[in-house]
């Protein structure tokens, strides 16, 4: 009988070990970079061809840029009415 209970004790250890493992790596492996901003912003090509975009920032640089789904096509004589400067510029 305290053969029984010892052996439960070390399968219940070695089994709570085992599955720990993975949270563990995981959480020393993967850290979300620091954000302090995030917006969404389209970006035009030559041809007028404009999708948005979320852009997340950290210190005034690009953390990452990722599509929302939204984009339009504007007609060939559009002009885009933001500044160069806000164009250029994504955080």
């Amino acid at each position: 009988m305290k053969m029984n209970k010892k052996l439960i004790i070390a399968v219940a250890g070695i089994m709570i070990l085992l599955l720990s493992i993975p949270a563990i790596l995981l959480s020393q492996s993967y850290s979300e970079p620091s954000i302090d901003r995030t917006l969404t912003k389209a970006i035009c090509n030559s041809r007028n061809y404009c999708e948005d975009y979320n852009i997340a920032c950290k210190n005034n640089n690009v953390v990452s840029i990722k599509p929302t789904g939204y984009a339009v096509k504007f007609s060939p004589t559009w002009k885009d009415p933001r500044e160069e400067k806000d164009i250029k510029n994504l955080c």
